[in-house]
């Protein structure tokens, strides 16, 4: 049988559909909506109402406000007003907490990485006392303030007067005060008065507060410089100042009786018609601000703030820290000549003078580095002691944290043509202290011949190694002959002494230069050489060393 049409049989009559037995078919339409809710809280903005109603807002019997709109409200987005927002960098700023900067907490007075206004109020505190409870700076006022000779004031209301007066002012007289001792000549060390205003300073200071009006004249002037006598002497000899208070410099103490001086001095050179000595001290230190040089006005925490608690110095630092640690133990204590003179100095207090024999040492003052730089580096790294009398090692001294930022800023001096006059810094802090410090690790290499030791003759430290610079030796010092048990026995033969650092080395003679193979093999070999000294030959053993490899 063949079907013709669907090509299929017709089904059984019994398995036709009927109207009993049909299933209809799924009409294929949207699926029902759900029901519209009667009600909610969400405000309708004025642009939506519009919309509904396809005009303006009927007002008060309005009822779109909490309820839904039938029609789909569209959404509205005003125009920003003015310029784009801009987007915002994240701007991560460096903690000096928990970094290599953070021991500084421990040892400063304002315990804190920079100096408080507490720490500047009980700094004066201990100044004033010291420095107007002398007979003459009563007999001064006396003199001096109109009101007290009228009876209308009292010395200790006048007193109390200029103090309020120089408290405000604290910080310029801290820092002029520090700035006129970077000034002054000399970098000894404890008790040497090297951190101290000499003659030379002051008279500087004379000259520049006054700016580029005409000069005083003779008389005046002559005035000006006795008052640096005057003020200069001790009227108690058994005073805790007088022993630090030498004749030729000012401590902080008498810096205060200085400024109260020369105002005195100048309000009449000038007839500027004060009465009261407050009036003629507010002129000075109007003086000072417009007059005065950058670097004796400017507050030693900006420079902390902007160029040393940063990641990169953090990282150079961490980096060579353990050369660096070893630098600040091995000077103080191989200083052992000045510290028997001093029994009271403490080992491990690191100096201007041990500063000045590391950067000696170092040939930075050979590679660039003035030494008033190097100072001014010194002086401002201290962080603010409120007593320099009962504290004085510790104010004439640097802390491992403050050692840091004395090189620190020594790189950024080193890096600038002019140095700290110039009131600028370029480049990057980090790098600046990185070629820095490099340079300055040659320069110890070859004086320390490779090796950093303690040279303190009856210290337990004594000849103890804490780094080696073998790394950092120049080229032409591949070749190296150390004589270990001749020159560390030999305490003459000090870096500190040495004249003439690489004539210290042993000779080898050229027919004994090592080859190129034997360049950072370690090979050690045996030579007799004469020593220069006495005459006599002696076996010494001689380390080839490969200086470009670490």
């Amino acid at each position: 049988i063949v079907y013709i049409g669907s090509g299929f049989p017709p089904p059984p009559s019994g398995l036709l559909p009927d109207y009993e037995t049909e299933v209809p078919h799924y009409k294929h339409n949207d699926p029902p909506a759900a029901p519209r809710p009667t009600g909610h809280s969400i405000s309708v903005c004025r642009e939506a109402c519009t919309f509904v109603h396809g005009g303006k807002c009927p007002g008060k019997s309005c009822k779109l406000h909490g309820t839904l709109p039938v029609k789909d409200a569209p959404w509205f987005c005003r125009p920003a007003i003015g310029k784009e927002k801009e987007i915002e960098e994240e701007v991560i700023l460096f903690d000096p907490s928990g970094s290599i900067f953070n021991d500084r907490k421990k040892h400063a007075d304002s315990k804190s990485f920079f100096n408080t206004s507490r720490v500047y109020g009980r700094t004066f505190e201990h100044d004033w006392k010291r420095g107007t409870e002398t007979k003459r700076f009563s007999k001064f006022l006396t003199i001096h303030d109109a009101r007290i000779k009228s009876g209308e004031m009292t010395i200790d209301k006048a007193l109390k007067e200029v103090k309020t007066l120089m408290k405000k002012n604290t910080k310029l007289l801290l820092q002029s005060f520090q700035y006129y001792c970077i000034m002054s000549p000399g970098m000894g060390g404890y008790g040497s008065g090297s951190t101290n205003i000499h003659q030379n300073a002051y008279m500087k200071f004379l000259n520049q507060v006054q700016g580029s009006r005409d000069k005083v004249d003779d008389d005046r002037f002559q005035e000006l410089v006795r008052t640096f006598l005057t003020v200069n002497l001790v009227e108690d000899k058994k005073d805790a100042s007088a022993k630090f208070n030498q004749v030729n410099s000012l401590l902080k103490q008498e810096w205060i009786e200085v400024i109260a001086r020369v105002a005195v001095i100048l309000n009449n050179a000038y007839e500027k018609g004060n009465t009261t000595v407050t009036e003629s001290i507010a002129d000075v230190f109007g003086m000072m601000r417009s007059n005065l040089p950058t670097e004796a006005i400017e507050d030693d925490d900006d420079y902390r703030r902007k160029r040393l608690y940063t990641f990169g110095v953090n990282d150079v630092l961490e980096k060579y820290k353990s050369t660096l640690y070893a630098c600040h133990v091995v000077y103080p204590v191989s200083n052992h000549k000045m510290r028997t003179k001093k029994a009271e100095l403490k080992l491990e207090l690191f100096g201007l003078d041990d500063w000045e024999r590391l950067m000696s040492d170092s040939e930075m003052y050979q590679n660039g580095l003035n030494r008033s730089d190097s100072k001014a580096a010194f002086m401002k790294a201290r962080m603010q002691v409120t007593d320099e009398i009962t504290h004085r090692q510790k104010d004439t001294s640097l802390s491992l944290v403050d050692f840091y930022e004395a090189l620190c800023r020594s790189a950024d001096y080193w890096s600038v043509e002019g140095g700290m006059s110039s009131g600028v810094f370029f480049g990057s802090p980090a790098e600046n202290l990185e070629r820095f410090l490099l340079k300055m690790f040659e320069g110890l290499a070859v004086s320390w011949k490779g090796e950093l030791r303690c040279q303190c003759h009856g210290h337990a430290w004594d000849q103890k190694k804490f780094a080696s610079l073998m790394r950092w030796l120049p080229k032409e010092d591949a070749i190296l002959g150390i004589q270990k048990q001749a020159d560390y026995g030999n305490s003459a033969k000090s870096p500190m002494n040495s004249q003439n650092r690489r004539d210290s080395y042993s000779e080898v003679p050229d027919s004994h230069s090592a080859p190129e193979s034997a360049l950072g093999g370690g090979i050690m070999s045996s030579e007799v050489v004469v020593d220069k000294e006495t005459g006599k030959e002696k076996r010494i053993s001689v380390v080839y060393a490969n200086i470009e490899t670490d």
